[in-house]
């Protein structure tokens, strides 16, 4: 009794889907077993054994395609997502659902001429800083404390009393002229020692040399442009014992200096001559020994 009333039951389930559908005709008991065990796998729009027609809804992303009579064709689409943004967590195109969070922005640090900006969105905040400029000085413009960044000019030096009122440089005018970087017009016997020493064992950057031969001498031009000549006369260390030498020193063809009999015990001699408007000087040695000037210095 209880397996024919499950077999009743059954039926009146199967023929109530059917009446559902739009069918009335009613299936025999071969039609209804056959139903049962078909029921989940229907791929097409008609079932061939009953001739029930389905009425597929569209699929989505979790749902197949579902008949009203519970019959299913194909898969759930799955969500279709798009990435997440800034400010957009990652959301599903068919059926707007939405999983994570919005990234956030990341934002570059503002600098002088640029605001805040997202690496990934390039969206802007805020302002640019601007530039803090330090003042000039005399060689390097106004420059920004932050960037580096340049604008105008240098001040350029001011000077007075030979030095420049703001940062304190000698006046490059100012500073003596080696003799021996001026052009040299005429010379025997002459050359330039770097270094030099005296029979005292005293040791200058430079020297104005001259052989141990008489008349030998330099012509150098100061085209007008100093006031002063100073310099050291030394006996030269290779000096030869029992010899000597003189020197006279010309101002536009005017001798205006001279000194005689220097031999290896004479001590250095300091002196300054007025060259003032001066075109030439003249340097001449003579005697049988080799005589120096040393440190020959201009100034303007």
């Amino acid at each position: 009794m209880t397996k024919k009333l499950l077999a009743l039951l059954l039926t009146l389930s199967i023929l109530s889907a059917f009446v559902s559908c739009g069918k009335t005709d009613a299936p025999d008991a071969e039609s209804l077993e056959n139903t049962q065990d078909s029921q989940d796998q229907q791929d097409s729009h008609s079932d061939s054994t009953t001739g029930h027609v389905h009425e597929f809804s569209d699929p989505t992303c979790t749902e197949p395609a579902t008949c009203i009579c519970g019959a299913h064709k194909g898969g759930a689409l799955g969500h279709d997502f798009v990435d997440a943004t800034c400010t957009t967590a990652k959301i599903c195109l068919r059926c707007n659902v939405t999983t994570e969070t919005a990234l956030g922005h990341n934002y570059t640090a503002a600098t002088c001429t640029s605001p805040q900006i997202c690496t990934r969105c390039e969206d802007v905040t805020g302002a640019p800083l601007g530039h803090d400029y330090a003042e000039a000085t005399c060689l390097i413009p106004k420059t920004c404390k932050k960037c580096q960044a340049t604008t105008g000019q240098p001040m350029g030096h001011t000077y007075a009393d030979n030095k420049c009122i703001r940062c304190q440089q000698i006046d490059p005018e100012s500073l003596p002229t080696p003799l021996e970087s001026l052009h040299v017009i005429d010379s025997k016997g002459y050359e330039i020692k770097s270094p030099i020493t005296d029979t005292y064992g005293n040791t200058y950057n430079t020297g104005l040399y001259y052989d141990g031969n008489f008349d030998h001498f330099s012509v150098h031009y100061l085209n007008q442009k100093y006031t002063t000549f100073t310099g050291v006369i030394i006996a030269p260390s290779n000096q030869s014992q029992g010899y000597h030498a003189n020197l006279q020193i010309y101002v536009d063809d005017t001798i205006v200096y001279s000194v005689e009999n220097v031999i290896r015990e004479t001590q250095k001699i300091n002196f300054t001559i007025d060259v003032k408007n001066a075109s030439r000087l003249k340097i001449v040695s003579s005697g049988n020994a080799c005589i120096a000037i040393a440190d020959a210095k201009l100034s303007k």
